[in-house]
């Protein structure tokens, strides 16, 4: 949101704040919580991209609230309104008096969020109730104030109680929803801790984090259950799949799957741990290399029965355990199971990934992998190597490209911001591609990125950059 913006005074149903929220650019707020305009209108001036005017741990009621409001009217700020509690009628009230950005504390379930998300909504989206003369439509001059009212009004909701963790996925998909907020003192006592540093707690907050960037739109074909996707990725046309995951499912299914659409599994990771509690790899944690051995193992069992010849390695976010630790364990690990996968004819991967996503992440740059492999020492070691982590990262993409090729077994594509769908942001994927086929590659590169809108949508831009005999992966979640 730039600081010329003013967003008491933006025309019809467009919020450059909830543009903001759901292009991924980092936000930066300030609460107010003294419950005086005064106060509100100064910090109002400081050039925060939103103010968090409180409610629920601030003496607010709603004509304290309309006096902030009104006093923000000059400011770039967004004002964002955290009411007392998460109750239709008073969302009511503060859509009225002009708020149109709402923090709602205590979320716990796919189906409260549904119901938050209508009351903040004129019919038939929603259920809030039609006042003809009130602040928010300029008391009825604003006569085409209901057109499109229900487009400007964005949600985030807290996650900060073990209901909401259990079901963060569910609640994260709902329409409707623009981002999840944590609520650290409640959640780390939700989980028996004493502050937001416990290690628990910045797991969970880490979860949250890649959940709200990856949960309203899911990865290709994820308006349908996991096993019908391989349908839904062959009429679309692709020939190769990749998914994080099958282990939740048997490798009959998988099989049947593959073989009815005639696809090919392109890649998948090994075990990573417990992912709902945001783990993201065991490989450079040294209590679990016994777990990531067994991992291996089960690993192979489903890459040789599916017949998928790449297996990619997550190396973790190190937790209780020094980076020179979390390194030496990383090595020996990846020289154990490149030897594993070897004697099956199957390539190991390692992929590094961006902090920005993933906080604390070990692996974050392409020359921290090749450093590794190098120290591994072994040809069945490659790197994966993900444009949209590394367009965060470092960027070069090219030049990068160009230097590594050979250690390259397998790319994966997503635009950056947002990591949705090629032509939405600012990678030049047509001389990207373009340079990848020049340097001779002749692997898959996976589509791992998050509709903008409906997978079928954005697969337009496959007949733009596509090359004559190129195909594509699909990245199933």
């Amino acid at each position: 949101m730039g600081s010329s913006v003013n967003q008491n005074r933006v025309a019809k149903g467009m919020n450059p704040f909830r543009q903001s929220l759901r292009s991924l650019r980092q936000l930066i707020g300030c609460w107010t919580s003294l419950a005086n305009h005064l106060t509100t209108e100064i910090v109002g001036y400081a050039g925060f991209d939103w103010l968090l005017i409180d409610g629920e741990h601030a003496p607010n009621d709603i004509s304290t609230f309309v006096c902030q409001l009104m006093a923000l009217k000059d400011s770039p700020s967004a004002a964002v309104v955290r009411p007392q509690c998460a109750e239709p009628i008073i969302i009511k009230r503060l859509l009225d008096i002009g708020f149109r950005d709402f923090l709602l504390p205590m979320v716990e379930s796919a189906d409260q969020a549904r119901s938050l998300v209508a009351a903040t909504r004129y019919p038939p989206d929603g259920f809030r109730g039609i006042g003809t003369a009130h602040r928010a439509n300029r008391y009825g001059y604003a006569t085409d104030y209901f057109d499109d009212a229900n487009d400007g009004i964005s949600v985030a909701v807290q996650i900060e109680s073990l209901a909401g963790l259990k079901n963060l996925e569910e609640i994260a998909a709902v329409d409707g929803v623009d981002c999840l907020f944590v609520g650290p003192s409640d959640l780390s006592a939700a989980l028996g801790c004493r502050g937001p540093g416990a290690v628990e707690v910045q797991r969970a907050i880490a979860r949250v984090i890649e959940c709200g960037r990856a949960a309203n739109l899911s990865m290709l074909f994820g308006e349908v259950p996991f096993l019908d996707r391989f349908d839904a990725a062959a009429t679309a046309g692709f020939r190769g799949i990749e998914f994080l995951f099958p282990y939740e499912h048997s490798v009959q299914q998988l099989v049947d799957r593959l073989g009815k659409n005639k696809l090919t599994p392109v890649l998948f990771n090994l075990p990573a741990g417990d992912w709902a509690a945001g783990e993201r790899g065991i490989a450079c944690q040294p209590e679990r290399r016994e777990e990531f051995q067994d991992g291996v193992g089960l690993a192979l069992e489903y890459a040789s029965a599916l017949g998928c010849r790449q297996l990619n390695c997550l190396a973790g976010i190190p937790v209780g355990v020094s980076q020179e630790a979390a390194q030496t364990t990383l090595v020996a690990n990846l020289k154990f199971a490149a030897a594993a996968l070897e004697r099956s004819n199957i390539r190991l991967l390692i992929e590094p990934i961006n902090t920005r996503d993933v906080r604390g992440f070990f692996l974050s740059n392409s020359q921290h992998a090749l450093a590794v492999m190098k120290e591994v020492a072994s040809s069945n070691l490659w790197l994966q190597f993900d444009v949209y982590h590394m367009q965060v990262m470092e960027g070069d993409l090219a030049v990068s490209i160009g230097k590594n090729i050979g250690r390259i077994s397998h790319f994966q594509i997503a635009d950056n911001p947002g990591r949705h769908e090629p032509g939405t942001g600012e990678i030049n994927f047509p001389f990207l591609l373009s340079v990848i086929d020049g340097l001779g590659y002749d692997g898959w590169i996976g589509c791992e990125y998050k509709p903008a809108t409906t997978t079928m949508a954005g697969l337009k831009w496959l007949s733009e950059v596509r090359s004559p005999g190129r195909s594509a992966s699909e990245a199933s979640s």
